[in-house]
């Protein structure tokens, strides 16, 4: 890992939120004390934890409840969260708290294989999440947040004892893309993602109408 890896991660995550300033000093703060160990193991785990310590930089909180490396995460608004995971699941994140640790509201555990992307559509209203499953999954965030977990408090930490209902995709489809790498959405609402078929497909945000734009072996003379 280095500190352009790094740097460019938390940008990404808080490119909506006025912290980035507080975040890159610290992540500066922590390569430097990290360089000065020059212990390489220390830098493999601070990079491949499984457990999700994902720092909140402000705060210094920690969000655990991944059980493998965290492939995207994602900014619904300026309270909440979701991530995605090698472990299969997206999790949601509540950062309104003043607890040390603090578990996800809800974990989504529709995909069957590696989440790879997620985005906010509709001002946070829906995420649309895609993996190596090939599927391009349409998220409720209204159904979500009604249905999040009930919990305890413990000893500073927050335990969740009751799980309430499963939540399933509005919609969901297979792309045909064996498995779906990225999402991106467009200014005209429709989302374009890419695959390991070589392809580059546009999707409408209902999830109804796709279509190629691009292909391998395209011509373009």
């Amino acid at each position: 890992m280095n500190n352009c890896r790094l740097i460019e991660g938390i940008t990404n995550t808080f490119h909506n939120i006025e912290y980035v300033p507080k975040a890159l000093n610290y992540c500066e703060k922590v390569m430097k004390e990290v360089e000065k160990t020059l212990d390489h193991k220390k830098l493999l785990d601070f990079e491949y934890k499984f457990d999700f310590n994902f720092i909140n930089y402000f705060s210094h909180q920690e969000l655990i409840g991944h059980k493998s490396a965290i492939n995207c995460i994602c900014v619904l608004d300026n309270r909440y969260i979701a991530s995605g995971s090698n472990d299969h699941t997206i999790k949601i994140w509540d950062t309104y708290n003043d607890l040390i640790k603090v578990k996800p509201i809800k974990s989504l555990d529709f995909h069957v294989d590696i989440v790879n992307s997620i985005i906010n559509i509709d001002n946070g209203n829906h995420i649309i999440s895609s993996g190596r499953d090939d599927k391009l999954c349409l998220w409720d965030v209204k159904e979500i947040l009604d249905n999040k977990n009930e919990n305890i408090l413990n000893n500073g930490d927050i335990s969740f004892e009751f799980e309430t209902k499963r939540i399933f995709p509005k919609k969901y489809i297979f792309s045909e893309s064996i498995v779906v790498y990225s999402l991106l959405m467009l200014s005209n609402g429709k989302i374009v993602f890419s695959g390991r078929d070589e392809s580059i497909k546009v999707v409408d945000k209902k999830l109804k109408k796709m279509e190629i734009i691009l292909k391998r072996n395209t011509n373009f003379s």
